[in-house]
């Protein structure tokens, strides 16, 4: 059970964090409108002109050659999930999606990245309690190199997750050409546009109808990679390097401009 008092005093503490940032910057990046429109909701629309859209792009180890099978993965079908092991992350409702679909006679293999932290030892509960030890790698921390390869590997990416407006996982998935399943929540389906399959993570059946479509149907994955890799096109480095540099004069002739007026006489 989450502890809802522990969660509202993060936001509190968050909120009060970033107002003291705003006050005190001349101009804040955020990865998308709604981030913009939450962050000016929160903090105070005195703050707007302050705040500047920079999406998110693949991060540089993807550019790399390199790239290695992580030692501890033996299956050779899987779907996996690269997050940290935390509740919000929502690894649970995809335990008992496959769970759902072991019922219907379709057994998929499932890989978890990310350190191991207090809340591997209860996934790893639910996933024996739930008779799925066998389907499911904890596979750890990996590498840019391992990571590499279980994009380019996997049958999919999953992230039924909270987190958001938007996120990096899938634009790297896009970039591998890797089919992806996500989560449709606030602006992952404005970031993914047609190469997703989204999901309500509050209901693991909704995640296990998509699960069961990318693990049978070799058509559907092939559309997705495809779509991907196209609409990966609107996140590369040139593109996100050129919006930088426009959101940095941007900042800059603001900032002049304020300054001029403060101090003339």
């Amino acid at each position: 059970k989450r502890d809802f008092s522990r969660d509202i005093y993060g936001i509190h503490r968050n909120i009060h964090m970033h107002q003291r940032n705003l006050r005190r910057a001349i101009g804040v990046l955020v990865d998308s409108e709604l981030g913009r429109e939450q962050l000016v909701d929160a903090c105070g629309k005195i703050y707007k002109d302050k705040v500047f859209i920079q999406p998110f792009r693949a991060p540089n180890y993807l550019y790399n050659d390199t790239e290695e099978r992580p030692p501890s993965l033996n299956s050779t079908k899987f779907i996996f999930y690269p997050a940290t092991l935390t509740d919000h992350k929502n690894h649970t409702s995809i335990l008992l999606a496959m769970e759902q679909l072991k019922q219907e006679g379709i057994i998929v293999n499932m890989v978890f990245t990310g350190e191991y932290s207090g809340f591997y030892e209860i996934l790893k509960r639910l996933a024996t309690k739930l008779g799925l030890i066998d389907q499911v790698k904890f596979i750890g921390y990996v590498s840019g190199a391992q990571m590499k390869w279980l994009y380019k590997n996997a049958r999919a990416m999953i992230m039924p997750c909270y987190a958001g407006p938007t996120n990096i996982p899938p634009l790297e998935a896009m970039l591998m050409g890797c089919p992806i399943i996500i989560s449709n929540k606030w602006s992952m389906p404005k970031q993914i546009g047609d190469a997703a399959l989204y999901v309500n993570p509050e209901f693991h059946l909704s995640i296990a109808s998509a699960i069961k479509k990318v693990w049978l149907e070799d058509d559907i994955c092939k559309k997705l990679s495809q779509r991907g890799k196209k609409r990966a096109e609107l996140f590369t480095r040139k593109k996100f390097n050129e919006t930088f540099i426009n959101n940095f004069n941007s900042i800059v002739s603001r900032y002049e401009s304020e300054y001029k007026e403060l101090h003339c006489f």
